[in-house]
């Protein structure tokens, strides 16, 4: 639209590359506000996801910095079990088509590790054997398939007319998870040592050292923390929406953590490439 109205790419660009960033953070934010109720913890989540030393290395590349689809996907995801709407499982597949358009490696990150989380919150919800369940993911397929799918398959076309192949590349090491960009004015300098072309994936200091505080709260709470829609609430507090119906259910948040956890321990071990799972695929 700017670009019609404007008759100015360079304007059209900046716009998006603006809105890029900005949708990535709102949409973390919107995703860690629904899974702690805490707002400060959202901002900083969404700024970590935002603006992390790897986003402001790409910002050459429009189509990395637009990720607000993904946490905006599982977002929905957690709505849909929590409430069992199928108009939440609808907004899930247009989320998730949105960013397939907008970076195809996201669609195929986002494809395996949807699906996972699906099968596992479908497994604790005890919803594999629900008629009700298969049809509304049958429905957010088919939305996928419509909006993303003429697109996916140009693409593909596209590659096979043209004879394009495309190998693995470099894969990253663990020094790589120490380096930023050379422009950075905090971490560039120390970093040095480390840097490879796009392969600086250090995800911030701030973002490590919350991580790793969040890792030892967890393991060290004597007593488990209610999250929302999780139904887990030891102390007998006031209920939110959709905690009696989790608390049926048997839907503990250590069971968020865990998933999260791992989708965490294997998207690290992906950017080892040939050298680790990500072969498999």
């Amino acid at each position: 639209p700017v670009r019609a109205c404007s008759s100015n790419p360079l304007l059209a660009h900046n716009v998006v590359l603006l809105l890029a960033f900005l949708t990535s953070a709102l949409g973390m934010y919107a995703l860690a506000r629904h899974l702690t109720r805490d707002r400060f913890g959202a901002v900083v989540a969404g700024l970590v996801f935002g603006f992390s030393p790897f986003m402001l290395s790409h910002f050459v590349h429009i189509q990395i910095v637009s990720a607000g689809g993904i946490p905006l996907a599982f977002l929905f995801l957690h709505r849909y079990f929590e409430n069992r709407r199928p108009r939440e499982a609808v907004y899930f597949a247009l989320a998730a088509s949105f960013q397939a358009l907008a970076n195809s490696y996201y669609a195929l990150y986002l494809g395996f590790f949807g699906a996972l989380s699906v099968v596992v919150l479908a497994i604790a919800r005890k919803r594999l054997l629900d008629p009700r369940f298969w049809r509304d993911m049958l429905v957010a397929a088919g939305v996928v398939l419509v909006l993303a799918g003429p697109f996916a398959y140009q693409y593909v076309k596209v590659g096979q007319d043209m004879g394009f192949s495309r190998n693995i590349g470099a894969p990253a090491g663990l020094t790589s998870f120490l380096a930023s960009p050379p422009y950075s004015r905090l971490y560039g300098v120390l970093s040095g040592p480390f840097q490879r072309p796009e392969q600086h994936l250090f995800p911030g200091a701030v973002a490590f050292l919350l991580a790793v505080a969040g890792f030892v709260c967890l393991v060290s709470r004597r007593r488990p923390e209610r999250l929302p829609g999780l139904g887990l609430d030891p102390q007998g507090g006031e209920s939110l929406p959709g905690d009696e119906e989790m608390s049926r259910s048997g839907f503990p948040g250590a069971l968020i953590a865990a998933l999260y956890g791992g989708i965490a321990l294997l998207a690290f071990l992906f950017t080892f490439g040939p050298n680790g799972p990500y072969a498999l695929l």
